[in-house]
């Protein structure tokens, strides 16, 4: 503590006179009375005695001198106070009781930043709620339940609740954002006392400030103790403290204070779309006419880093507006797309090449227009990318649209499906087998290629006459008629099925 700033409370209570040089103050962590012993003076000490002891001599660096009467005379240079000779002692008492209060407050304060190295944030609160005698709760952005300290019960209704629910409902942020002086908070982390008609105790409430701006809020209970002025400049540097886990805790790291990931992360776990939705409101979040979702999973495994730090920050500039969180060891993007239909494909072939050089698979929805069924539209990117696997394609990026049929196979009982194939694909491998040759594949290059010779022939590297002498042998020993359509389609969709299972 500084000597202006000990004096500037002390004299609240104590009608004193002080000087205050801040140039030449030190942090005061000692006091001692002056006893004619001292050889020299440390800049550390707060130095009481009378003004006899000193008069005509060099005064202490930091001092406060007991006086009869104050005089006009009298120098007050550098760091010096004066008091009335009864209220010394009394003085003495109250200085030693704050230097040792704050020293106290500065070991707490050095304890709980030793508690971000290696723990997790629930412990943090506990040690937090056994040191201040209060409970302690973090919540992000979004009013989504992100810790608590569990030392002490939790006796409150509402508090209770929110705990059990695992987030804040839509009124309450609501009721929460209309409190005096809530709204005009600014970005610090500076503690405030906040009453409210819904919950009986008090709660002091600190802003968490992560890369510059508000990842949440840490919420301490007045429960077991009255908020008092340590619990009041304790809880800033609590709030950081938790801070500096939000960048070093992965489970946290891509929840970095926009409401609009917490958002998308709370749908991937099964917020209900009610609360979604009205903390949509509450937030007035904005979001496009159309969207799409996308799956980013790594092509080799590079660590979680690679995956929150160098894909998640190319993928952003790459797809300008694009909200994603990490999810699972992949990132699930929303990405927005205007008055678009779809993902153009001059956007897609960026996401390709942004793919191969970030060692990375996109997958890539369906459109839709309600953010509320993000869930179902990143399940599709995700199976896109699965089923591209499964089929022997392994692209860096799959449209759900190419593998709806397969996700449909995929949802229908496997040991049933090989009843669904026209028998001719087995009359032909049959044949392929006894003789050795190759009309299995030439009837799906054919039916790949829309029925065009030119370009089936040029597939296979065969010329059109040994194209042609193929299709009859196929008609023939399938016993299909190749110029009917729905034979044609038939058949299209077999060879999908016997791809699925492996066969084609």
């Amino acid at each position: 503590m500084k000597f202006q700033t000990l004096m500037e409370s002390i004299s609240l209570d104590f009608p004193i006179q002080y000087a205050a040089n801040e140039e030449n103050s030190m942090n005061i962590t000692n006091i001692e009375f002056l006893d004619g012993t001292q050889e020299a003076f440390q800049y550390g000490t707060l130095y009481f005695g009378h003004y006899a002891q000193v008069n005509e001599h060099e005064l202490p660096p930091q001092c406060m001198l007991a006086v009869r009467f104050p005089d006009a005379d009298m120098e007050m240079q550098g760091n010096v106070a004066f008091v009335p000779e009864d209220a010394l002692y009394m003085v003495f008492n109250r200085c030693k009781k704050m230097i040792l209060d704050r020293a106290g407050i500065e070991d707490l304060i050095a304890e709980l930043c030793s508690q971000t190295a290696g723990k997790d944030l629930q412990s943090l609160l506990n040690f937090a709620s056994v040191r201040l005698s209060n409970s302690f709760i973090v919540l992000d952005a979004s009013y989504k339940v992100l810790a608590t300290s569990t030392v002490f019960p939790i006796t409150d209704t509402l508090w209770a609740g929110i705990l059990e629910r695992g987030y804040c409902t839509y009124e309450f942020t609501r009721s929460v954002a209309q409190l005096p002086g809530i709204a005009d908070m600014p970005d610090k982390d500076d503690a405030y006392v906040v009453t409210c008609q819904a919950s009986p105790i008090r709660k002091l409430y600190s802003k968490i400030i992560h890369r510059n701006k508000q990842a949440g809020c840490l919420v301490m209970l007045e429960q077991e103790s009255q908020i008092s002025s340590l619990h009041i400049e304790i809880m800033p540097h609590l709030s950081r403290a938790v801070a500096e886990m939000f960048s070093h805790n992965p489970a946290f790291h891509m929840a970095d204070g926009s409401e609009y990931e917490n958002l998308l992360y709370d749908m991937l776990i099964g917020a209900g779309e009610k609360d979604i939705h009205g903390r949509i409101i509450a937030a007035n979040m904005q979001f496009d006419k159309t969207m799409c979702a996308l799956c980013v999973q790594n092509s080799r495994y590079l660590g979680q880093m690679h995956m929150r730090s160098h894909v998640s920050e190319r993928l952003k500039k790459v797809l300008p507006g694009t909200h994603l969180v990490l999810y699972e060891e992949c990132i699930a993007a929303l990405v927005p797309l205007g008055d678009q239909l779809q993902l153009e494909a001059d956007r897609i072939n960026q996401l390709t090449t942004f793919a191969h050089s970030a060692f990375a698979r996109v997958g890539i929805s369906d459109s839709f227009t309600d953010v509320l069924k993000f869930t179902k539209y990143f399940a599709q990117a995700r199976q896109a990318l699965s089923l591209s696997e499964r089929i022997g394609n392994a692209s860096s990026v799959c449209l759900y649209e190419r593998y709806s049929f397969f996700d449909l196979l995929h949802r229908s009982p496997h040991q049933q499906l090989g009843a669904y194939c026209h028998p001719a694909l087995g009359r032909l491998n049959r044949y392929d087998q006894q003789h050795e040759t190759d009309l299995y594949h030439t009837l799906r290059v054919y039916l790949d290629q829309g029925g065009n010779l030119k370009r089936t022939a040029e597939a296979l590297y065969i010329h059109r006459n040994s194209l042609a002498y193929r299709l009859a042998r196929i008609r023939e020993v399938a016993a299909v008629d190749l110029d009917d359509q729905e034979i044609r389609f038939l058949l299209a969709v077999a060879y999908r099925i016997d791809c699925f299972q492996g066969m084609g």
